[in-house]
């Protein structure tokens, strides 16, 4: 294989990646979650350093209630970017959704520090007591 072919591979490689996140989109916009799951994932295999892509699969993943996988891909998708609001909010709805109720504030307060004008996490926040001398959360009476 020529060097000159070997350059060409990342570049395929991305293509075929932003072919299957276009494919997962669509999916998405029809709400076709378990197909978007599976361009998505797809997607993620060629170009992993997308954290949207992550973003997304973790969405899909969330809609056809495979909840700990989505868990995951929105830890991956902080991984990478630890200080994307969105990422926080979303794995927080998961966490509320699992009913990880300290670990679902968590991650609202850190997407609220983040981006303390946006009120997504303002009105998750509000349905938590929150006692910041012992750090426990409690869900609101």
């Amino acid at each position: 294989m020529s060097a000159e072919m070997i350059m060409m591979i990342p570049a395929i490689r991305r293509r075929r990646g932003r072919a299957f996140a276009r494919e997962g989109d669509a999916a998405r916009d029809r709400q076709d979650w378990t197909r978007a799951a599976t361009a998505y994932r797809n997607a993620m295999q060629l170009i992993p350093e997308r954290t949207d892509l992550w973003l997304q699969y973790g969405h899909a993943l969330k809609e056809t209630g495979n909840l700990i996988d989505a868990e995951l891909a929105y830890r991956r998708a902080l991984s990478a970017e630890p200080f994307n609001a969105g990422a926080h909010l979303h794995l927080g709805h998961v966490l509320k959704m699992l009913k990880r109720h300290e670990e679902a504030a968590c991650a609202y307060q850190r997407a609220y520090l983040l981006a303390p004008s946006w009120q997504p996490p303002q009105i998750e926040l509000s349905q938590y007591n929150v006692d910041y001398n012992n750090l426990v959360t409690l869900p609101a009476k």
